[in-house]
């Protein structure tokens, strides 16, 4: 392993290696701590709609589909939408319609806040991170945030790189 530390720092390379490294390092931070913030809204959303659905576990089951939420393919839909089309068969059509508007404000509050935190803590527009985010989840399903997102701050990385070598010459 040392071996490999030292060829790394005598590479030609290792100054640019060590920016964008550090770059998708704090795009990583960020991405954590905007994922956090989300988990606790969709959690606290789903706990008072929990309340107004009368569920006797409230913030046990709105902490669950906070849960869900986090893991990106699963999200609050998977619990919200058959516990509503449930709701529907069994004739409890108020119920139904908490249910499925609860469904709606976490998913739009999830899309605006998800970019709106990352874009605002690395430093790029929301249109940047918007386009991160659709070309994440055209390549890397799972991980739309992260790989898009991340791609963009380490081509601006590789591009501030370009620019200062060029400055030196």
């Amino acid at each position: 392993m040392e071996e490999l530390k030292e060829r790394r720092d005598r590479s030609v390379f290792s100054r640019e290696f060590r920016l964008i490294g550090d770059r998708l390092v704090s795009t990583g931070k960020v991405w954590f701590k905007s994922q956090g913030i989300i988990f606790l809204l969709t959690s606290f959303l789903c706990t008072i709609g929990m309340f107004l659905v009368g569920n006797p576990c409230p913030v046990l089951v709105g902490m669950g589909i906070g849960i869900m939420d986090a893991f990106p393919v699963l999200g609050t839909g998977t619990v919200l939408v058959p516990w509503a089309v449930i709701e529907i068969a069994m004739g409890s059509w108020k119920t139904a319609l908490i249910l499925t508007g609860l469904y709606l404000i976490c998913t739009f509050m999830r899309q605006f806040l998800e970019v709106h935190l990352m874009s605002g803590q690395m430093g790029l527009s929301p249109f940047e991170t918007l386009g991160g985010s659709v070309c994440g989840t055209e390549t890397v399903w799972d991980s739309r945030a992260v790989s898009g997102t991340a791609g963009i701050v380490a081509d601006r990385g590789y591009d501030r790189i370009i620019d200062h070598a060029a400055y030196e010459q």
